[in-house]
């Protein structure tokens, strides 16, 4: 889920104004099995169940 912060700056009046700020990060787990092959780590969210990354 994406998380919205309000960081206050300076309009050009010189007023303080709010802005929003997203930050949102993500992990791709990989490794190569010994065969060869690339394998991913998916895992589902408790709330949804849908397939996520961690």
């Amino acid at each position: 889920m994406l998380k919205l912060k309000k960081a206050p700056s300076k309009s050009k009046t010189g007023k303080k104004v709010s802005q929003k700020v997203s930050r949102q990060v993500a992990s791709l787990p990989l490794r190569q099995s010994e065969d060869g092959k690339i394998e991913v780590l998916l895992v589902t969210s408790r709330e949804t169940r849908h397939w996520i990354l961690p």
